[in-house]
């Protein structure tokens, strides 16, 4: 009979590829749902899906390699306003894969993101309330980024 590993064992090279791939795809998903924002909240629900299975298949170090990886990986692609979209959607994406993995009912599941949502739009507001020049440039950028997001789609479109 196989001995079993001990769960202090570093991360096995299929669990890195495992944690890396499905990083990659949370955030393309996370991304797509900055840059397109019509399909914005389809998105987003696509990108908690890679790290809610990493949070049901692997161990709990493998869920913590994905979600560092995740919001790395955004913040080098795609920048502040595309990392902390993407860090919300891991976020939820944890919770529910290992609420799911311990076999918690899908009430327990929806009370997290209920309390999630409200933690996490309780921070934004403080934050914004605080730095009120950054408050400014960042609606300076959101209204940059629909303008141009409309200029190309009418340009590809005439």
């Amino acid at each position: 009979m196989k001995k079993l590993r001990s769960r202090r064992q570093p991360l096995t090279p299929v669990e890195l590829a495992v944690s890396g791939i499905m990083a990659g795809l949370s955030v393309a998903m996370g991304i797509l749902g900055v840059v397109l924002p019509v399909f914005q909240i389809f998105f987003h629900i696509a990108a908690t899906l890679p790290v809610a299975m990493v949070a049901v298949s692997a161990r709990r170090r493998a869920l913590i390699a994905t979600f560092a990886a995740t919001i790395m990986i955004a913040l080098a692609v795609g920048g502040a306003i595309s990392a902390l979209q993407v860090f919300q959607s891991s976020l939820v994406g944890a919770c529910v894969g290992l609420l799911h993995r311990h076999r918690r009912g899908v009430s327990l599941a929806t009370l997290t993101g209920l309390v999630l949502g409200v933690v996490i739009s309780g921070a934004t507001l403080i934050f914004l309330s605080l730095f009120s020049q950054s408050r400014i440039l960042f609606l300076n950028a959101i209204r940059s980024r629909r303008s141009c997001f409309f200029k190309t789609f009418f340009w590809i479109i005439f």
